[in-house]
């Protein structure tokens, strides 16, 4: 972590832009802490019984040579762990956001021959198996996990016991039109901007749109226009943003070749076309974003990785029948552990 009062001020630049996040204790967090915080119903910023906790995934990283070491960089675990628990304690739902997400980047399409494992990730393991066991141990308070860094649109889902859906991590593309040099099929992506939905009553988070500009279109005319890409719930036809309902439209995605190439062009946020996604993604690209969005354990990437197929989704319907009435069963107990 960068230190001195420039740095700080930095946030309390931004802060002062938005008089409610304002306050003493935040700045106060980010500082003493190591860049992460809470806010919730005991501030004057959130009205009802949500706790949203900001992590600083840069503690976590694998590029971060200082935290190579140490086993729990500043004690963000600790501290995420007693969060969640005096959420659970008060009754308050969790919504999480950190900029670095866990699991393997889905458009890095290779072996790692000198490290002997498959597609790129940005975490430490060991720091991506804890945080993973974290959000096990509470999905059942989490409301959303929120993700960047990757430039690329895309989803997470977080899965439990057997292989049940528990979580559902939103990854946002970049404002940056950043062309990665990480790999040639990383490719490149139109700036975007995302407009969450919430419902005032509670908190939830109840839809997204994606908001984009085509970079190509403004070079052209001289001028930006940003337009409406997409909106979750209509373009996907789901119901919610459960992970039981984003679970099934990534089975969808697998056998259904016009969905699939509608989501890889909005990956790039519309900076490849659904006929590149033809042209470009083979059944191996294919596999490397299923498995990237459906397993978030490095050891089961690798065994995604080298045993997914187009059409083997009969057996994953299953998983998923089983997943509902198991999350049936859990979310009817936490709610009545939560709000009764």
């Amino acid at each position: 972590m960068p230190e001195g009062e420039d740095y700080y001020t930095k946030y309390k630049d931004i802060l002062e832009q938005f008089p409610r996040l304002n306050q003493s204790s935040i700045l106060q967090d980010i500082q003493q802490k190591g860049g992460y915080f809470s806010v919730g119903p005991d501030t004057n910023i959130i009205d009802f019984k949500l706790r949203i906790i900001g992590l600083n995934s840069n503690l976590w990283y694998q590029s971060n040579h200082l935290v190579s070491d140490k086993p729990d960089p500043a004690d963000q675990f600790r501290n995420f762990e007693e969060e969640l628990k005096s959420a659970r304690e008060n009754k308050e739902r969790v919504l999480i956001f950190s900029h670095i997400p866990p699991g393997k980047f889905e458009r890095f399409y290779q072996k790692m021959t000198e490290v002997d494992y498959s597609g790129y990730h940005w975490m430490y393991e060991r720091f991506n198996k804890r945080y993973l066991n974290i959000i096990e141990e509470f999905w059942d308070i989490i409301e959303l996990q929120l993700f960047a860094h990757h430039h690329t649109d895309s989803f997470k889902v977080f899965r439990g016991l057997n292989g049940t859906p528990i979580s559902v991590g939103l990854v946002a593309p970049g404002l940056t039109p950043w062309n990665s040099t990480l790999a040639p099929e990383t490719g490149a992506n139109n700036p975007g901007l995302r407009l969450f939905k919430y419902s005032k009553n509670d908190g939830r988070v109840l839809d997204f749109s994606q908001f984009y500009l085509n970079l190509t279109q403004a070079n052209e005319i001289g001028k930006a226009h940003w337009e409406l890409e997409y909106s979750f719930l209509d373009f996907y036809n789901i119901s919610d943003l459960s992970a039981l309902s984003v679970a099934s439209l990534l089975e969808r995605m697998k056998t259904d070749d016009k969905l699939f190439n509608q989501y890889y062009s909005l990956n790039t946020v519309m900076f490849e076309s659904e006929k590149d996604a033809e042209e470009n993604c083979d059944a191996t690209c294919r596999r490397y974003h299923y498995c990237a969005q459906s397993e978030l354990d490095y050891s089961s990437f690798e065994t995604c990785i080298s045993s997914t197929s187009k059409g083997d989704s009969p057996s994953i319907s299953i998983e998923l029948i089983s997943a509902f009435v198991l999350n049936v069963f859990l979310v009817f107990n936490s709610y009545s552990k939560i709000f009764l």
